[in-house]
């Protein structure tokens, strides 16, 4: 996406037939073992949502949603890290 306003923003948005415990386990794991600061959580059957932060300058969300026509399960992932202060 590029920069808006004070963060660097890049999204994806993927799709996967794998059940809600599936993914929620996948990026729990892959969460902890990138060292990211849960600050809140959801793991429902419809939809699961993870807030995180890393340091002061890096944040995310990832959220899982099951779309009711298909029954696959939307993924949609936004991280935002903070642009570095101009040179003076």
């Amino acid at each position: 996406m590029g920069p808006v306003g004070e963060l660097n923003l890049v999204s994806i948005i993927l799709q996967t037939s794998d059940d809600m415990d599936r993914i929620a386990a996948f990026y729990n794991k892959a969460i902890k073992d990138n060292q990211w600061k849960v600050n809140d959580k959801i793991i429902d059957p419809e939809l699961s949502e993870w807030n995180l932060e890393k340091g002061k300058d890096n944040t995310a969300k990832v959220q899982v949603k099951r779309d009711v026509q298909t029954g696959r399960k939307n993924i949609i992932i936004v991280r935002g890290e903070k642009l570095a202060e101009p040179s003076k």
